[in-house]
């Protein structure tokens, strides 16, 4: 008699592997949306000193220094696979 796993079908491939065969798209292809900033209450002062704010979801910054050769910091593979991005763009 043969066993249970001899008859087991093999395993279909993974979502992952199957997105990884075709095309992916790069950061510059995604439609950016910044409803948020439509939408929600933003902080009225541009002063960049630390301080509390209040009654706001967010507050416009600009970059603090100009940066020579910027890099990569963090990387998640599932939310690269959820926007179908390819991790070598």
């Amino acid at each position: 008699m043969a066993s249970a796993a001899a008859e087991a079908p093999a395993p279909s491939p993974s979502p992952t592997a199957a997105a990884n065969s075709r095309p992916r798209r790069v950061l510059e292809e995604l439609s950016w949306d910044d409803s948020f900033v439509r939408e929600l209450p933003g902080d009225p002062r541009s002063d960049a000193i630390p301080r509390e704010v209040l009654h706001a979801c967010y507050t416009k910054v600009s970059p603090s220094a100009p940066v020579d050769n910027p890099k990569l910091v963090a990387w998640s593979q599932s939310v690269a696979d959820i926007l179908d991005l390819d991790h070598k763009e």
